[in-house]
């Protein structure tokens, strides 16, 4: 019984989450994306083959993967991913009542096939996981969004391209393309961009700047030079490297913490400082210089420091921190590369064709998401019923008289006694009353073939 109401519970998880996508499927496509993520939870590959032997026995392993393949070739997936984009902006409208900014996490990937050979634009790319050796597969770009108040995670994109294909001109021009469709986010929500070194481009931060209205914190390389004052009062600018002025910033270091690093496993202790800079080819609109703010922080055991920029305002180190932080959310998304080929094989999957390629892969992203989602309500609902049982024993701590130890009617009583002071929103018979509109009433629109509730 345990299992009927899990694989009962998770129907109906499925369903919820894919509700606002019905408008931008058919009905038969709808049927079909539900399949393949009950499928993708289920078994541990992403073949067509073994998702349509979990979910749909009755039907020939042929019938299954051909109806899965055409159902991808056909499938609207830029749609998907907009609408994904939208049900984020309303998810995370908590985060602009309480002024906590929402980091936009963009990073580049890569799906590598090594044995392909009949795969459309199939094309060269370079293997992050092995090296960064150039294999065959095919490039990718993500987005992901992180809430600093929520602590939670959504992807937004994950787009496949080629770079034989005659749209492409540059993996900038792909990441710009879906950094134009966060415009919903970005213009009600407020957002710091989240890169590694590769955005050390004036052309990139120009463009976070002034074109998408949204902060930036990037990882700097030391080929840099800035442009600094010695002293406040001073109105003559000087230029110096960024790797120089890291050294003279290292009497300026304060403010150490400890914390884990769970890349290597151990703990460091690092110091940091931050400096206000200027760029001549970091300037807005009006061709003005931007302020940015750059921090430094040197760790215990390492020579070199980690280097970060900024073009937001920095009162003390605490916040300097704090951007620290937030900087080291980027490797969610790079966790995320990584379970979605451990978890869902999507380098193992044989799919010859260009679209049903990238439709599945937005697909894996859709079904990523959904067990994020239930993985935070499995754990909120045992928070609660922790809390619940902590009020118990409280409680029964205070009663002197009460010489028993804890039971389990107790335990039940206490529970229910809690839960019953939340009432129901509706009762039974509405709750009956709207399934029997949904099975029963016929469309008035609809032709009346047959009555079954009549005899023959």
């Amino acid at each position: 019984m345990q299992n009927i109401g899990l694989y009962s519970q998770l129907g109906k998880e499925i369903d919820n989450f894919f509700k606002p996508f019905n408008d931008l499927v058919t009905k038969p496509q709808s049927r079909n994306l539900r399949e393949m993520a009950r499928g993708l939870i289920e078994e541990d590959s992403g073949h067509l083959l073994r998702i349509g032997e979990k979910v749909a026995k009755g039907i020939t392993p042929r019938k299954n993967t051909e109806r899965y393949s055409n159902m991808l070739q056909k499938l609207d997936h830029h749609s998907l991913q907009l609408q994904q984009i939208l049900n984020t902006r309303q998810h995370f409208c908590a985060e602009r009542k309480t002024g906590a900014p929402l980091l936009i996490i963009p990073d580049g990937g890569d799906i590598q096939k090594p044995h392909a050979q009949k795969m459309e634009n199939i094309c060269s790319t370079v293997d992050g996981s092995n090296g960064h050796k150039t294999g065959k597969g095919f490039p990718i770009i993500s987005l992901m969004a992180y809430g600093t108040r929520s602590k939670e995670k959504r992807v937004l994109v994950t787009d496949l391209y080629s770079t034989r294909s005659e749209a492409f001109t540059s993996s900038w021009t792909k990441q710009k393309q879906w950094m134009e469709a966060l415009s919903p986010i970005t213009s009600t929500l407020n957002t710091i961009i989240v890169e590694d070194a590769i955005a050390d481009d004036n052309k990139r931060l120009n463009y976070y700047h002034n074109d998408m209205g949204s902060d930036f914190l990037i990882r700097l390389t030391t080929k840099r030079n800035f442009l600094i004052k010695r002293h406040s009062e001073d109105t003559v600018y000087e230029s110096i490297s960024v790797k120089d002025l890291a050294q003279q910033m290292k009497p300026k270091l304060s403010d150490p913490r400890e914390y884990r690093n769970k890349k290597l496993n151990r703990k460091l202790t690092s110091r940091i400082a931050y400096q206000p800079v200027e760029h001549s080819g970091i300037v807005d609109r009006e061709e003005k210089r931007i302020p940015l703010n750059l921090i430094v922080i040197f760790t215990d055991g390492f020579t070199n420091p980690m280097l970060l920029l900024t073009n937001r305002n920095l009162a003390h180190t605490a916040e300097a921190w704090k951007h620290f932080f937030w900087y080291k959310r980027r490797w969610e998304i790079e966790k995320y590369y990584r379970e979605i080929k451990q978890l869902f094989g999507v380098e193992k999957v044989l799919l010859q064709k260009y679209e049903a390629l990238k439709a599945f892969l937005v697909v894996v992203m859709l079904v990523y998401t959904l067990l994020k989602r239930l993985t935070r309500k499995i754990h909120q609902f045992l928070q609660n019923l922790k809390q619940i049982y902590y009020d118990f024993l409280k409680q029964f701590q205070r009663d002197e008289r009460e010489q028993d130890k804890p039971t389990v009617s107790t335990l039940c009583a206490f529970i229910r006694e809690t839960l019953n002071q939340y009432q129901p929103l509706f009762t039974y018979h509405s709750y009956r009353w709207k399934i029997f509109l949904v099975r029963y009433r016929t469309n008035p629109n609809q032709l009346l073939l047959l009555d079954f509730r009549k005899k023959w």
